[in-house]
């Protein structure tokens, strides 16, 4: 059992959602199925009710392989996608570090909203390769909300705090930019801030405790995850994020190195039952956490992407999106 958990290492954990949700949205689009991109979008279709006219201004993105464009590729030993057969279908044929063959659904909807390319990594806004005033992708695969990046002395990933840190440099660089505090501040709180986070975490969780099914204690785990949240959200909000786009944890028992481990199902243990149940036990929280923090500050909007459904129906469904099982 230890070396069946140990297979679903934090470098392969997450990365294969990335593919998934891409591959509804990217389907949606050519089939002209609107309602799953309307699903996979909810988050910025309520917080910017007429998105199709009122582009923000710009995006911050924060979170984990769902949403890294390329920042784990200065960590020399960290999680990377900037090999064949990442991007393949990516224009040009290039890995770029995305965690996926081709766009990320990060991609699909600064498109859908109307940027002409989405985000650029932290990494080359810290490089003076870009500019920021229409925003920057933070995400780092491997990452979470409390998930410890460092393995030894090799940094893996970067951390949620981190990502804070780096928005906060490029909050300073925007007023340099602009000229003037008060633009800066009308710019950031219109702006939408985009969240991929917890599934990591979840997994991580699922590893070290798996051992204690059915009494690993997930409730404290998930108090602990969404108060981490909370707390992170907040000091965003201070610094004057107003609007929020948090995508949920998807199915994370589909995923192919989840699938693997149903060979144990003959021990009595449905894994992908027991992962998919931490997602949706987060989710919940997740959502409450967020209809309190909302109710307590001031002008903050948000909406929650229901990634959990997507993944759910893609792979219950693949035939009503043109794909095999």
């Amino acid at each position: 059992l230890q070396e069946q958990t140990q297979f679903r290492k934090k470098r392969v954990a997450l990365h294969q959602v990335s593919h998934l949700i891409t591959m509804a949205l990217l389907v949606s689009i050519r089939s002209s199925i609107s309602s799953l991109i309307l699903v996979i979008s909810l988050a910025t279709a309520t917080v910017f009710p007429a998105h199709a006219a009122q582009t923000p201004p710009a995006m911050f993105v924060f979170g984990d392989s769902l949403s890294d464009v390329g920042n784990n590729n200065a960590l020399p030993d960290g999680f990377h996608a900037n090999f064949a057969h990442y991007g393949v279908d990516f224009p040009g044929g290039v890995a770029t570090g995305r965690f996926t063959n081709g766009y990320n659904f990060i991609d699909v909807i600064a498109q859908h909203l109307g940027f002409e390319q989405s985000p650029p990594a932290f990494v080359s806004v810290s490089r003076g390769d870009n500019p920021v005033s229409k925003g920057v992708n933070f995400a780092s695969g491997g990452s979470g909300i409390m998930v410890e990046c460092m393995d030894g002395t090799a940094k893996k990933c970067i951390t949620m705090d981190e990502q804070i840190d780096n928005f906060k440099r490029v909050r300073t660089l925007l007023e340099q930019q602009l000229g003037s505090k008060d633009m800066t501040n009308k710019l950031v709180s219109n702006s939408l801030f985009v969240f991929t986070c917890g599934g990591n975490d979840l997994n991580n969780f699922f590893d070290k405790h798996s051992f204690l099914f059915p009494f690993a204690p997930i409730d404290e785990y998930v108090a602990n995850l969404t108060s981490a949240f909370n707390s992170q959200l907040r000091e965003l909000y201070e610094f004057g994020g107003r609007k929020f786009a948090v995508i949920n944890v998807p199915a994370i028992g589909r995923i192919p190195t989840a699938r693997a481990l149903d060979v144990l199902n003959i021990i009595g243990i449905n894994f992908e039952r027991v992962l998919n149940g931490y997602a949706r036990k987060f989710n919940e929280a997740e959502a409450a956490m967020l209809r309190g923090l909302s109710s307590t500050l001031p002008g903050m909007k948000y909406s929650i992407g229901n990634a959990y459904s997507v993944i759910m129906d893609v792979t219950n469904n693949p035939k009503k999106y043109g794909e095999i099982n």
